[in-house]
């Protein structure tokens, strides 16, 4: 009964908004440099209906989740939930902007996705100083990546429902350690993305359908952002703070100086005799070169680093260069190198079965490959998700760390050196591939299921190992215990 008074509230106020717009159109009022034009798509009775009920069971969802943040008494916890709270905020936020507003130029496209990865990246910095918390952050971030489809015009439903799985893994692992109010938190983020998926599959499985005639300023869609976040869950003010007076301050400050406090944590200073330099003895002389030959050598301009921090030096040095896209056309080979924070979609039209394509020092980015090529190198990279048809020859991972790659064709071949936190998504086409695994930890395969392509059987790559020399004097190796293989 209650669904069919709102929708009858809908249409009222539909053709009530038809009504005023028709007299607007007469008087030759809409279009003016003051305004922004209405598109007619957001007079729609269907558009309104999906985002009144989308939201209303995302907001309540979302509010069950900070709700069981605070029951779980870490203040970790509810930080992580707010970045997932203000990262839904902001699809909602793009998707009702889209009924007014011209779909954005490819250029545009990457400075919205710079502004939504500001807060994926506020998950990286939280998970490398809170590292008892890595396992929430996984679970966050692999949310937050799911809503990537934003910036995609195909496939979205896959690209949602990939990542939207990826929680399972950490899931999986905080159900182990059987914490009521833990396990309840992790229940609700799961709920949470099953709504998104439905929304992506039965509205935008082609991407955002942007307005045919509307605004196109990109600074004013930039000014929609962050008012779903604010008017649903900022705090502007906490009642229980105590509200200090201008006049408290001022006699706080007065009674500071006169007391003369801070003169008594001031040390005198005392006049000293010049000393005479004096020459140091031959043996004193040798005693000291030894020490500084053994001393070892600091400088000044290395910065302390927090145990577990991820060692980026290098990585940092060669952002300063700024990005570099190029593609060599003689040999056609795509060169992506200093990326950060952005979304791509290679060019279809320049790829081909002899294509080789290179990601070099790439931070927080997700990059579509759409047909066929010849083989795939990512070096030097974090935070980077892979979309890819099948490859030819290979598909290449140096000295990288926590990279996702969709494969939905067919790969031979995988080589994965010096590298931790790879996450391989395969269908059975691909269950003959070799992997080439040597200094790498935490790589995950997850193969697709045939008789359920929703679900994935995920198997971990062995990184112990036991060896023992036989009889013919060569060593025998077995897999560890600790695998059940």
């Amino acid at each position: 009964m209650e669904s069919k008074v709102n929708q009858e509230s809908l249409l009222n106020v539909v053709s009530r908004l038809e009504a005023v717009v028709n007299k607007l159109e007469s008087k030759n009022l809409i279009g003016s440099s003051n305004q922004v034009n209405l598109s007619s798509s957001m007079l729609s009775i269907e558009n309104i209906a999906v985002f009144s009920d989308f939201w209303n069971k995302t907001l309540q969802n979302l509010l069950d989740l900070q709700k069981l943040a605070e029951e779980n008494k870490k203040p970790e916890i509810e930080q992580l939930t707010n970045f997932l709270i203000e990262g839904l905020c902001f699809q909602q936020d793009l998707l009702i902007a889209a009924q007014t507003f011209k779909k954005p130029q490819s250029n545009e496209i990457s400075d919205l996705s710079k502004k939504y990865f500001s807060i994926t990246k506020k998950v990286d910095e939280f998970k490398k100083d809170k590292r008892d918390f890595a396992l929430h952050c996984d679970a966050i971030k692999s949310g937050l990546e799911s809503l990537c489809w934003m910036f995609n015009d195909d496939s979205c439903e896959a690209v949602v429902q990939t990542y939207a799985e990826a929680i399972e893994f950490p899931a999986n692992k905080l159900f182990m350690q059987k914490i009521p109010e833990q396990t309840a938190w992790v229940k609700a983020l799961k709920n949470v993305f099953k709504e998104v998926i439905a929304l992506v599959n039965a509205n935008y499985k082609k991407g955002i359908n942007w307005a045919l005639k509307g605004e196109e300023d990109l600074n004013k869609l930039m000014l929609t952002f962050g008012n779903t976040f604010r008017k649903n869950f900022k705090k502007l003010s906490d009642p229980d703070m105590p509200t200090i007076k201008q006049e408290e301050i001022r006699e706080q400050i007065k009674e500071e100086i006169t007391t003369g406090n801070p003169r008594k944590s001031l040390k005198k200073v005392q006049d000293q005799p010049i000393k005479e330099k004096e020459e140091p003895k031959p043996n004193e002389n040798e005693n000291q070169n030894q020490a500084k030959k053994e001393e070892p050598v600091k400088s000044s301009s290395s910065k302390p680093t927090k145990k577990g921090d991820p060692i980026r030096g290098r990585r940092e040095t060669l952002m300063k260069k700024g990005p570099i896209e190029k593609f060599e056309q003689v040999r056609g080979t795509f060169f992506f190198e200093n990326i950060c924070d952005e979304v791509k979609e290679l060019d279809v039209e320049k790829l081909a079965m002899k294509t080789i394509i290179n990601f070099t020092n790439c931070y927080n980015c997700t990059f579509s490959v759409k047909k066929k090529v010849n083989a795939i190198k990512l070096t030097n990279c974090e935070n980077v998700n892979v979309i890819c048809d099948s490859l030819i020859s290979i598909m290449e991972v140096i000295n990288s760390e926590n990279i996702k790659i969709q494969v939905d064709g067919v790969v031979n071949s995988f080589s994965i050196d010096g590298s931790k936190e790879v996450s391989f998504y395969l269908l059975p086409n691909s269950g003959h591939a070799q992997f080439i695994v040597s200094k790498s930890t935490d790589i995950r395969l997850r193969m697709r299921k045939e008789d359920d392509p929703s679900d994935y059987d995920e198997t971990l790559i062995p990184e112990q190992f036991v060896f023992k020399y036989n009889d013919k004097q060569k060593l025998d190796c077995q897999i560890s215990d600790l695998y059940n293989y």
